[in-house]
């Protein structure tokens, strides 16, 4: 025999597991009265046929494969508008696109402003223009030789010839006073050196070579524009429902009208309709074609008894999604919540709190290192409030480190007597005076080494002492290596710190830089231990 109310029976099974040993008893949850019924929604999408162009400039002859190249681009350009009047006029797209909206999830329910990408109705197409600046040559002019390859020599000006540089020009040997000069023979000027007599010399920009790269085409020759023409359908969905009940309604508006297919409704498609694709080849346009869908979807409407609290709840789609369901679980952990809050003072013992199933939930996520409110809503979506989710870690953080206290303290406590014996150990033997001995960096490595190296290893110990002191008391809870040390952690990591400087300074390894640190101290030491 089949039970009237199924998806009902279900839900109220989540909600008595979900009571259950969280203070409110499964027997109290009782359903009153349910009503089930199954929804149809009917959807509608239009496809809008899309032709879309991206254009690219890049020099060079056009590059990579599978490119339609046409000889100008005028020859290009007239081609795109051809191929992209024939993609609108023709409906064989129709076809394809719908294909492809069958292998989307939900067949294309709910897909609005979508692009549907055809690849076999789009393509790249390119095509090669000579420059305009070089017109094909790769070369432009040389400005600094008009294009000649040379230039008139600068050192003689195109009069091939220079003063000699024995006389500098005065025809005489400057040795022998009234005598010719031996190199011009009292002729003054001797052919020039630099441009060997030519007058002209190659030019220093083009060298020789009368032009220079063009900078339109970066010396290519060619410039190319490519195009990628993709085309493809537009989706446009709308839903139509009538009657539908305002539970329902905020149900889909809380889950997306595109999120039904997520198994939350049963969704078919039905192909358009005879009169709606086109017939005739010589139509000036193709219609749009119309897609419509029927999702069938189940929705109840519970009512609820939580004790002496009535309510009306509603249980969404396939997946049964609850709605409108109260934080009963509020009100039920109370007495819990009053005993972790009192544990977090110290006026408690925390194991009174965990008897609490979400309490000790909470305490689990905790010690694992995933101590937010989203992390115990996971487990309780529904009948607990994210304030009370909040409430609960803080108060369980306090009740942890209440616990850990004591242990923490002692453990600080004997690495802060560890640490100064190993201070004065490092200070007051002959390790100094052999580290002195060496590079001078060595010695200033050693004024802040030992310090840092008792915080890692203080806090290690003392992280490890609060896993184990909860681990001894859990020991069937996981608890992750790095646990939360409090205020005990950071004060010790400071005393190490401050007691470092106070044996430093007192020391006869005191360094100069603190004696120039601190003038107070280092008078002070001057009285109590003579400056070595």
């Amino acid at each position: 025999m089949t039970h009237p109310h199924p998806i009902a029976d279900q839900a109220m099974e989540r909600l008595r597991a979900l009571a259950d040993g969280n203070g409110l008893m499964p027997s109290a949850i009782t359903l009153t009265g349910a009503r089930e019924k199954t929804y149809t929604l009917e959807g509608e999408l239009n496809l809008s046929p899309m032709c879309e162009t991206r254009v690219e400039h890049y020099v060079g002859p056009p590059r990579g494969k599978d490119r339609e190249i046409f000889p100008s681009a005028a020859a290009l350009r007239a081609e795109v508008q051809r191929r992209q009047q024939e993609f609108k006029n023709h409906p064989d797209w129709i076809a394809a696109a719908i294909e492809e909206l069958h292998a989307h999830p939900g067949e294309g329910w709910g897909l609005d402003g979508a692009k549907i990408t055809l690849p076999a109705k789009s393509a790249v197409l390119a095509a090669g223009t000579p420059c305009p600046a070089c017109q094909g040559q790769k070369m432009l002019a040389c400005n600094a030789c008009h294009g000649q390859g040379s230039s008139v020599c600068i050192q003689c000006r195109g009069q091939r010839q220079e003063f000699c540089p024995t006389c500098n020009g005065r025809g005489e040997n400057p040795q022998n006073p009234g005598q010719s000069c031996v190199t011009c023979n009292g002729a003054r000027y001797i052919p020039c050196r630099k441009c060997r007599a030519m007058g002209q010399i190659t030019c220093p920009t083009c060298h020789g070579k009368r032009g220079v790269p063009c900078t339109s085409c970066k010396g290519a020759g060619q410039m190319t524009e490519e195009v990628h023409l993709t085309c493809g359908a537009t989706t446009h969905f709308k839903m139509k429902g009538e009657h539908l009940p305002a539970g329902l309604l905020r149900g889909l508006d809380r889950l997306g009208i595109a999120n039904l297919h997520k198994g939350h409704a049963d969704i078919e498609i039905v192909t358009p309709k005879e009169d709606e694709v086109p017939a005739p080849e010589d139509a000036p346009a193709a219609p749009e074609p119309v897609l419509h869908y029927r999702a069938r979807m189940p929705f109840t409407e519970m009512r609820v008894n939580f004790g002496k609290r009535k309510t009306l709840i509603g249980v969404f789609g396939k997946r049964s999604i609850l709605m409108d369901v109260p934080p009963f679980l509020d009100e039920s952990l109370n007495p819990w919540r009053v005993k972790l809050k009192e544990a977090g003072r110290g006026r408690a013992s925390i194991d009174d709190a965990i008897r609490a199933r979400a309490i000790k939930d909470a305490l689990a996520l905790d010690l694992q290192g995933k101590g937010h409110a989203k992390e115990l809503r996971k487990l309780y979506p529904i009948g607990l409030s994210p304030l009370v989710a909040e409430d609960i870690f803080r108060d369980m953080h306090k009740a942890i480190t209440r616990y850990t206290r004591k242990v923490r303290m002692l453990v600080a406590t004997g690495c802060a007597i560890l640490t100064v014996g190993f201070f004065i150990a490092c200070l007051y033997t002959s390790l100094p005076e052999k580290l002195a001995e060496g590079p001078g960096w060595v010695e200033a490595i050693f004024d802040f080494a030992p310090p840092l190296l008792a915080m890692a290893l203080d806090w290690v110990i003392l992280d490890a002492a609060t896993y184990y002191a909860l681990h001894r008391h859990f020991p069937d809870l996981k608890i992750a290596l790095r646990q939360r040390t409090g205020i005990t952690g950071y004060a010790m990591e400071i005393g190490i710190v401050l007691v470092w400087f106070t044996v430093l300074a007192f020391s006869p390894a005191r360094p100069p830089w603190l004696d120039w640190l601190f003038p107070a101290v280092q008078k002070f030491h001057g009285l109590v231990i003579p400056t070595q």
